[in-house]
């Protein structure tokens, strides 16, 4: 009787090690969640005041007189020289983030297509860019662990970053640069 308990036992046992365990559902993609800066303590490229003294209308208007006012943009074309050594500040005075700036410096601070729906707004797709990427870089304790973030931890390590204009029904699919980038695995 007792090997017949114990054979029982073994069997259910190779039958609970053979049994498929499903796999995780996919991640569904969308809009950038909001929280993600915030569940990140992220560093903001620009300050609020810096966008508050710029009273253009359109977010590229806004985008091109803050960057004017700190000397990134010249005539139409990003000086990238600048930015670069703001980012290397940035980076020197928070080197927790340095890893994410190296990367950002890398990838953003070249010639950029468009990131959204506004053509011909270096600021804009810059911003993105640096946004995109010090999320994608950030350290993993850099995160927070609340609840609340865990969705936006999971869409940074899952889904590109499109803008939300880029859902507009006017806007065809795929015709958002920054939607074709998917997150670079480390």
């Amino acid at each position: 009787m007792r090997s017949l308990l114990l054979l029982c036992a073994f069997c259910a046992a190779c039958k609970a090690a053979t049994t498929p365990v499903a796999a995780p559902a996919p991640f569904s993609c969308g809009e950038i969640p909001e929280n993600v800066a915030f569940c990140l303590g992220s560093p903001h490229l620009l300050t609020p005041d810096m966008i508050k003294s710029c009273t253009a209308t359109t977010q590229c208007e806004k985008l091109t007189c803050a960057y004017k006012k700190a000397h990134w943009i010249s005539g139409h074309a990003i000086d990238k020289k600048k930015l670069g050594e703001y980012l290397d500040t940035y980076a020197t005075q928070h080197p927790e983030w340095a890893p994410a700036v190296a990367q950002t410096k890398a990838l953003c601070l070249q010639d950029l297509p468009a990131q959204g729906v506004l053509l011909n707004c270096p600021a804009y797709d810059v911003t993105h860019c640096i946004q995109t990427n010090f999320a994608r870089f950030a350290q993993p304790s850099q995160w927070s662990s609340s609840a609340n973030c865990e969705y936006a931890r999971q869409f940074v390590a899952n889904c590109p970053f499109c803008p939300s204009d880029c859902y507009s029904p006017q806007i065809p699919i795929g015709s958002c640069n920054a939607c074709l980038s998917w997150p670079k695995k480390q």
